[in-house]
């Protein structure tokens, strides 16, 4: 892989790091981004908050996935959370809302370091050249045949930081600023 002088020179830290080949993938979530590299917090572009999440194969690829954090949108974060073994109604019952994971600290804690199996893509490049990634994560059972069977060779999927514990909290505090690859505007 090249090394990419644009991206360096913008401060992507993406630059120095290989992309998830587009396909099915068995990945961890290995950072969660809150803000832009200027420090501006992430936003769709009705103004909603949005997190990124960084997902990583074994060999260090990645590929990145945004979320938009309003009740409509919450749908691609929900399908998220079951698929790394969160379950969905004890979220409710504690309250856990969409919003709360604009909070970089209450994100990382149910999200960082989960497993899970994703199929990636990736857009045709935009008018300045820039692709973006699409990370689906699944459940086992979803998976297509050929892929269940390399999926049972891999072992169980448990994550070894299941719900029950992982701290709890709420939203509190200032936010880190995070350089940001592939910042969708």
């Amino acid at each position: 892989m090249a090394f990419d002088w644009t991206h360096a020179e913008q401060g992507d830290p993406q630059a120095q790091t290989e992309r998830l080949p587009e396909g099915w993938h068995r990945v961890r979530i290995t950072r969660i981004v809150t803000h832009r590299s200027t420090g501006e917090p992430f936003t769709s572009r009705k103004g909603d908050p949005q997190i990124m999440a960084v997902f990583a194969d074994d060999r260090g690829r990645e590929a990145t996935q945004m979320y938009t954090l309003s009740d409509a949108a919450a749908w691609t974060l929900a399908r998220l959370l079951s698929r790394i073994g969160h379950d969905l109604d004890t979220l409710q019952e504690e309250g856990v809302e969409p919003r709360h994971f604009a909070d970089r600290r209450f994100a990382e804690d149910r999200l960082l370091g989960r497993a899970v199996w994703a199929h990636v893509t990736w857009s045709e490049p935009d008018d300045r050249g820039r692709q973006y990634s699409e990370v689906t994560a699944l459940h086992e059972h979803e998976l297509p045949r050929g892929v269940r069977g390399q999926a049972a060779a891999t072992g169980p999927t448990a994550n070894p930081a299941s719900p029950a514990t992982r701290p709890v909290g709420r939203p509190a505090g200032q936010q880190q600023q995070f350089r940001s690859p592939g910042v969708r505007s």
